[in-house]
């Protein structure tokens, strides 16, 4: 009767050790974008219509992303877009000048930002991002 049991034990142990949560949704949206290397080619371009197309789909991967990164993705949407109007600006007036401080010092954090949507990328999808 030992043998019997400590074969059910192992089958279950077997199972449950083989099973894996299930991928969130989410994570076949963000691999498909993947990177913010879109929008920076297009600001590099100067394609505007790119750069608004690439800012709305951030936007709305932002907003879709699950709690656990959802700040930190509307943090990159924002800054991402902040950044593309502060440098669409022909104006140089001392209100530009506190915009640019601000922009700054939001990029300087985008990466905290990044690293934490990276990170759970990695852990929760597999996947590496750019």
């Amino acid at each position: 009767m030992t043998a019997p049991l400590a074969a059910a034990v192992v089958a279950v142990t077997v199972a449950a050790g083989g099973c894996t949560p299930p991928r969130p949704a989410y994570c076949e949206d963000l691999e498909a974008w993947n990177s913010l290397s879109s929008l920076d080619a297009a600001i590099r371009a100067g394609d505007s219509s790119e750069i608004e197309s690439q800012l709305e789909e951030l936007d709305s991967l932002a907003n879709s992303a699950p709690d656990e990164i959802r700040d930190d993705m509307l943090e990159i949407s924002d800054t991402m877009a902040a950044v593309v109007e502060l440098n669409s600006s022909s104006s140089d007036t001392s209100e530009d000048e506190l915009k640019r401080e601000q922009v700054n010092a939001r990029l300087g954090r985008v990466i905290e930002h990044t690293t934490a949507v990276g990170s759970w990328a990695e852990e929760e999808c597999g996947i590496r991002l750019d």
